[in-house]
C-alpha cells in the first residue's frame, strides 16, 4: 500500500474536506471534535510578549508495550509523515509531498468515550498488535514536547496471549506490519536508527528500569 500526503489545496481539488475546523475569533486555531484543540498562545516575561506559538490539547490515550511469553516486545510498523534523519526538512522550504516512511513503534492511541485508560492501552495494543492482551501495568508518563503538547500520555505494558504469527491491525490506519523482538535486536535496531519514536524509546526506559526488557 502506497501512502503519500497532499497540499490542502489538491486535496480540496479532489473533493476531500478538511476534518480540523479553524476558528475565526479566540484562541483556538483547530478544533475537531473528540480528537483535541490546537491553541495560539503568546508566551511573556515581565508582562511583556516575547512570541507565540502553537500549542496542542489532545485526548489522553495510551501507548502501550506489548511483551509476548518469550519476553520479546511487539511493535508495528507504522506509516508517518516525516523526515529521513539522514536528510532533514529544512524549515520554510516544508513540501509535504516529499514526506513520510516506514517506522517501527510500540501501538497508541486515542481513548473511546468513557473508556479508562488501562482499557485503551488492552484495546489499542491488541487491535494494532492483532493478539489478545492483558493484565495492564502503567510504567509512567510521556510527553512529546512539553513546548507544544499540554497532556502527557500514559504508557503501559502487557501480556500477549498466544503464540505464532501476529496480524496488524487496520491497514487504513497506516499500520502495515506487527512483529515481535528480542533484546538483542532491539538493540540492533536502536544502534542502527531505526528506532526513533518517542513513545517507543520512553517505554524502553520504563521497561528497562523495570526489569522487565533490559537491553
Amino acid at each position: 500500500m502506497t501512502q503519500s500526503l497532499l497540499l490542502l489545496s489538491e486535496a480540496i481539488a479532489l473533493g476531500f474536506a478538511p476534518q480540523w475546523i479553524a476558528s475565526v475569533e479566540g484562541d483556538v486555531l483547530l478544533s475537531r471534535t473528540g480528537r483535541g484543540e490546537i491553541l495560539r498562545v503568546v508566551v511573556a516575561r515581565d508582562g511583556k510578549p516575547l512570541y507565540d506559538q502553537w500549542v496542542a490539547v489532545e485526548p489522553i490515550g495510551a501507548a502501550t508495550a506489548p511483551i509476548d511469553k518469550n519476553g520479546r516486545l511487539g511493535l508495528v510498523q507504522v506509516w508517518r509523515p516525516v523526515a529521513s534523519a539522514t536528510d532533514p526538512v529544512i524549515p520554510w522550504q516544508v513540501d509535504v509531498r516529499m514526506l513520510g516512511r516506514l517506522c517501527w513503534e510500540i501501538p497508541r492511541g486515542f481513548p473511546e468515550v468513557g473508556e479508562q485508560g488501562s482499557e485503551t492501552a488492552l484495546r489499542e495494543g491488541g487491535e494494532e498488535m492483532g493478539r489478545h492482551l492483558s493484565g495492564p501495568v502503567c510504567l509512567g508518563r510521556y510527553n512529546a514536547n512539553s513546548t507544544f503538547f499540554v497532556n502527557s500520555i500514559p504508557l503501559w505494558t502487557a501480556r500477549v496471549a498466544g503464540s505464532g504469527e501476529v496480524v496488524a491491525g487496520d491497514p487504513n490506519e497506516r499500520i502495515l506490519r506487527a512483529s515481535f523482538f528480542t533484546t538483542e535486536k532491539v538493540g540492533r535496531m536502536l544502534d542502527s536508527g531505526d528506532l526513533e519514536d518517542g513513545f517507543t524509546l520512553a517505554a524502553l526506559t520504563y521497561l528497562g528500569r523495570r526489569g522487565l526488557f533490559r537491553l
